[in-house]
């Protein structure tokens, strides 16, 4: 949720086109059909409308019965043309003037409070949630402000509208971080007149919490909204205070929203199945992967492994799995717990292996740089001293990519300095057979191997590879004694 855009679509309010303040008079039928099935963005039928409304208002006497409807009327059709060209204005932007959707609206807005006095009683209450609506899209909300607070004053309004109009005001002051006046509003709304409200207003209260820094408190909100059928409900703008059941939507933005709050108040142990419990189907795996990731991005290991660990066993997908085993390889590794991370990521691996052909290139690309920077990693932390574990690794990651020489090569130097010849002298032979950029470095670097190794037949075989494989001249390797090997070897 981003409160700082201030979407307005959390109530909606009746416009032309879907309520009416009024239902039209005998006199306007002549006109009913032009405006059946107008087409989105389509203007033209209101446009006809608004001039033949205009002309007939201009006509009408302040004392004839019919001006206020259609006074009205004409507002209602520049508040759905200003809709329209807003509208529009988004999706082709350089196609209608930028003021014109406002004009429309305060136009509307003067139209409105030039007969909302002379207007029905229990119209009132509705024409003022109207002007204030209309005064919020033209963001004059100092003036929306003043038109909510009317309502309570009306001779007949209703607990529904009043609740609305505390909503929108509550709405406004929340996006303005006018933290103090939104909470009471929220608070009152939570048990109110409109069940649709209810569960929208609880949501709203913990975003009031957590920019007030209260995030044990707003986690606790949140997860009451996720265990409250009551207040799993969004704002449907009826009128009556009728509900709607559970909105599926919603309780998605809610649970999604806890796992940020969670971050942001620290992970705790029984997080993880909090959170797993509230979460729909539909978003379950993504909320548990975003608190997991997060945990790890700030450090927190241990629920992050703890996650992750979850995740590499419940998941469906083979890429999934993948990927969390991966993560927690990384984790264990950056504890020192070599025999702990090895294990991991041959979990990665096997995963890997069970994906069979990579249908999502792009995935598996990612996936495949996520298993080389971790072994990156952990050969970086023992450069010096590389464990049997890591170079178990370097193997497990060549059985799945054995065309990157690179990695070879770094596997080949890492079992070199654990003196174990054999092995670092057939990687570099395997990756010196293939040709590219990488080829002349693991010839250089196999001849070097063989001399420290003190092996003739080593040597002897790595001085042919070379003369059948290295793009440079004959006399470069003319040679043992006179050979440049050991220079061009140290670049490996």
């Amino acid at each position: 949720m981003k409160l700082e855009k201030g979407s307005v679509a959390r109530i909606v309010f009746p416009l032309a086109g879907s309520a009416m303040l009024l239902s039209p008079v005998p006199m306007l039928e002549y006109f009913a059909a032009a405006t059946e099935q107008p087409s989105p963005g389509d203007t033209s039928a209101e446009d006809l409308l608004i001039d033949k409304f205009a002309a007939v208002r201009a006509k009408l006497s302040s004392s004839d019965p019919s001006k206020v409807p259609v006074t009205l009327r004409l507002a209602d059709l520049l508040s759905e043309r200003a809709r329209k060209s807003s509208q529009h204005q988004i999706e082709f932007p350089t196609q209608l003037h930028p003021t014109q959707h406002q004009n429309d609206r305060a136009r509307a807005i003067d139209l409105y409070l030039s007969v909302v006095d002379s207007a029905p009683a229990d119209n009132q209450a509705r024409i003022y949630l109207q002007v204030a609506h209309l005064y919020e899209l033209n963001g004059e909300v100092d003036k929306a402000i003043s038109s909510y607070e009317k309502l309570p004053a009306l001779k007949v309004v209703g607990e529904a509208q009043l609740a609305e109009a505390e909503f929108a005001r509550a709405e406004i002051y929340l996006r303005g971080r006018q933290l103090a006046r939104a909470r009471p509003l929220y608070q009152r709304l939570i048990n109110g007149a409109r069940p649709d409200l209810q569960g929208l207003a609880a949501h709203r209260l913990a975003w009031v919490d957590f920019h007030e820094s209260r995030f044990k408190e707003a986690v606790e909100e949140l997860v009451n909204i996720l265990r409250s059928p009551r207040l799993l409900r969004r704002g449907t703008g009826a009128p009556s205070g009728e509900s709607s059941g559970p909105d599926a939507q919603f309780q998605e933005e809610v649970s999604r929203d806890l796992a940020t709050f969670m971050v942001k108040r620290g992970i705790q142990p029984d997080d993880r199945a909090t959170l797993y419990e509230l979460s729909p189907a539909s978003c379950r795996i993504e909320n548990l992967r975003t608190l997991a990731g997060e945990a790890e991005r700030l450090g927190q290991s241990e629920n992050a492994l703890s996650i992750w660990r979850f995740l590499g066993e419940q998941q469906k997908g083979e890429l999934d799995r993948c990927e969390s085993w991966v993560h927690v390889a990384r984790l264990e590794m950056a504890s020192q717990k070599n025999s702990e991370s090895l294990a991991a990521y041959r979990q990665a691996a096997s995963a890997w292996e069970r994906n069979g052909s990579c249908r999502e290139e792009r995935r598996c690309q990612d996936l495949r740089q996520l298993q080389k920077n971790f072994l990156l990693e952990w050969n970086s932390a023992q450069k010096e001293n590389p464990s049997a574990e890591l170079i178990s690794a370097y193997e497990v990651y060549h059985r799945q990519f054995p065309s990157d020489d690179l990695m070879t090569i770094q596997m080949a130097q890492a079992a070199r300095l654990r003196r174990d010849f054999a092995r670092a002298f057939a990687s570099l032979v395997e990756a010196a057979q293939n040709p590219g950029e990488h080829q002349e470095q693991a010839l250089l670097a196999a001849i070097e191997i063989a001399e420290v190794a003190k092996n003739t037949n080593w040597l002897k075989q790595a001085l042919e590879l070379y003369v059948g494989k290295s793009d440079g001249a004959a006399s470069d390797c003319g040679g043992a004694e006179g050979t440049d090997l050991g220079g061009g070897a140290e670049a490996w």
